[in-house]
């Protein structure tokens, strides 16, 4: 996902998680297109909430030193890309969160995107042609 894309959806008040679900149709789009062996989505976050929401299984990562040091380069991103910063981190839970592993199979992937597909599919048709 585009960092700078997000930031600035998330500084003009638009929906963050539509957008991340429009990111997650395009992924599921070029997978199918490319014909691509991927059979998973894998990453890490502090906002494990939020990926559970979209579809995401998510599973503690255990708390070692690195794992430390990533929460704490992981708070210092959404810091950056949070327009109210720090302040942002202070009020909620975040700050504290623990890393977790995210993942979500290719057919997971397929279940919650490929209906969004299929519906813009529908609505392009359904257009009338200049």
């Amino acid at each position: 996902m585009d960092n700078l894309r997000m930031m600035a959806v998330q500084r003009s008040g638009s929906g963050l998680l539509r957008a991340t679900r429009d990111d997650l149709t395009a992924i599921a789009r070029w997978l199918d297109y490319s014909q691509s062996p991927i059979v998973a989505l894998y990453g890490e976050t502090l906002i494990g909430a939020a990926a559970e929401r979209i579809g995401f299984e998510c599973r503690a990562r255990p708390m070692t030193f690195k794992a430390r040091f990533d929460r704490g380069y992981f708070n210092g991103l959404l810091a950056l890309y949070n327009p109210d910063g720090l302040e942002r981190l202070k009020r909620g839970r975040t700050l504290r969160a623990p890393l977790q592993y995210v993942w979500m199979s290719r057919r997971e992937l397929d279940k919650h995107y490929r209906r969004r597909l299929d519906e813009d599919c529908v609505k392009a048709q359904e257009r009338p042609r200049p």
